[in-house]
């Protein structure tokens, strides 16, 4: 997506949303959760956290959907470049 919508140049990052630093938090807290389930021998704890977290990144990018407000805002104040 960068290399065809930003020229291949990753965009200087703006003010995050609440979505942006809720998801940084939860990926932020992912190693010291990791570590903890295999601490207890718990891998399948552990993999269900970073499941958990790849899919509220998921979420995160099919809801933000910067293919289409690239488009929509091009002179938004996000980046046209999420």
């Amino acid at each position: 997506m960068i290399a065809r919508n930003c020229d291949g140049r990753v965009p200087v990052p703006g003010a995050l949303s609440e979505a942006d630093a809720a998801l940084l938090a939860e990926a932020d807290a992912l190693p010291r959760r990791v570590r903890a389930a295999m601490d207890q021998l718990a891998p399948h704890v552990a993999l269900a956290d970073i499941w958990s977290v790849v899919a509220a990144a998921n979420r995160y990018f099919a809801g933000e959907e910067p293919w289409v407000k690239r488009n929509r805002r091009p002179s938004a104040s996000r980046p046209s470049c999420m």
